[in-house]
């Protein structure tokens, strides 16, 4: 029920003293400990199985959103491993690629989770090099595996699977240098790829793939260099965070702006330093938990909650605020709009005005690039727009 509440009207119409850009914790995953877990999300639950904790494991697991309750599912089918990869395509998730420990073995098979039957079903197997350690992520109903390693060599092939066919297609390559232990998701009809290491070497270059012109492109890099990152993508914004450029552990989260292609910082992840750990969306929050650092393993699970992620489904009053992105100046233009108030991600009040006519002119030309939000009270109550400084 905490779900409903942090996305609750009443609530947001706080947002001066509401706690968003947080993390909190959530029931811990009640599976062993372990770290290179893989997870995906479908409709309002979490799955998480597989990873490492001394064992290759095979154990799946179910968390629902709206009671924080987690229930234990059938194995994975294709049998213990770690270091794999997870996503999902409308009601089924997908787990493929990894390695186990014991025998040294490097997969490629595709399976095929559907929560209704609480069944596995094998798909076509990647018609590429068995590895780990690579990058998956879904577009629409195609799902895409690239980058990793196996034994004594690094990836940058790129793959489409397509779920209608079951067939695999292989894309321009990534590209970026060969790696392994990159971060990825997806923003409507676009991928990204980013972070990683090889030879050593860690990355913090960050790249776009584009599904209807099959070429990739060079973006604003991550902050800081790092490997064993975990990403999730909420509202048309993409996350990065924790991870390692060894020796250190890493604790920071940096929010991705595809429109303006700027990074912001925000809020470091709730319980530390760490690597190596699991993560996902489910509507409008971001998850990651489990993983190491300075405990051996960890099974702890934490919420992310933006600040105001889906504006719009929030909506009371319609008003307009053009040009949205703006660098200078932006006009809102509503009727009956008693206050307006602009906060930015942090929730750092940098504009408000009471009585404000049908259409209203307001400079933006001091504040910083990024992401801000827009607050118009009216009679009918409150409307809220998400505005990109640039």
């Amino acid at each position: 029920m905490k779900k409903v509440v942090f996305l609750s009207i009443s609530l947001i119409l706080c947002i001066g003293g509401y706690s968003q850009n947080t993390w909190l914790q959530k029931a811990d995953f009640p599976g062993a400990a372990r770290h290179n877990a893989v997870g995906f999300s479908i409709g309002n639950k979490a799955y998480i199985g597989t990873g490492y904790n001394g064992n290759n494991l095979k154990d799946f697991w179910e968390w629902d959103q709206t009671t924080n309750i987690w229930t234990q599912k059938a194995d994975f089918a294709g049998g213990a491993r770690a270091y794999a990869v997870g996503f999902s395509i409308g009601q089924k998730g997908y787990i493929s690629t990894g390695w186990n420990n014991a025998s040294s073995i490097f997969y490629n098979d595709l399976w095929e989770y559907d929560p209704v039957l609480d069944t596995w079903t094998q798909k076509t197997s990647l018609p590429s090099n068995a590895r780990l350690d690579a990058v998956g992520f879904s577009i629409g109903a195609k799902g895409f595996i690239g980058t990793g390693a196996g034994a004594s060599v690094k990836y940058n092939d790129f793959w489409e699977w397509d779920q209608a066919t079951d067939a695999w297609t292989q894309k321009v390559n990534f590209a970026g240098d060969a790696r392994r232990q990159a971060v990825g998701f997806s923003i409507s009809d676009k991928g990204y790829i980013g972070t990683g290491e090889s030879g050593g070497v860690r990355y913090k270059d960050f790249w776009e793939y584009d599904t209807l012109s099959n070429t990739w492109t060079q973006k604003a890099d991550v902050f800081s260099k790092r490997c064993d990152a975990v990403g999730f993508s909420i509202d048309n914004m993409g996350f990065v965070g924790i991870g390692t450029d060894v020796p250190l552990n890493l604790q920071d989260f940096w929010m991705y702006n595809p429109t303006t292609n700027i990074w912001t910082q925000i809020a470091d992840f709730g319980p530390g330093k760490r690597k190596q750990g699991v993560a996902m969306s489910v509507n409008n929050n971001g998850y990651a938990g489990l993983g190491t650092g300075s405990s051996p393993y960890f099974a702890d699970f934490w919420e992310y909650t933006p600040l105001l992620t889906s504006t719009s489904s929030l909506n009371i009053d319609v008003f307009k605020v053009f040009p949205n992105p703006a660098s200078n100046y932006i006009t809102i233009e509503g009727t009956g709009m008693e206050r307006i108030e602009i906060f930015d991600i942090y929730g750092n009040l940098h504009f408000v005005k009471k009585d404000l006519p049908s259409n209203s002119n307001i400079s933006i030309q001091e504040y910083p690039i990024g992401v801000y939000f827009i607050k118009v009270n009216t009679k009918k109550g409150v409307s809220i727009h998400k505005l990109i400084k640039y």
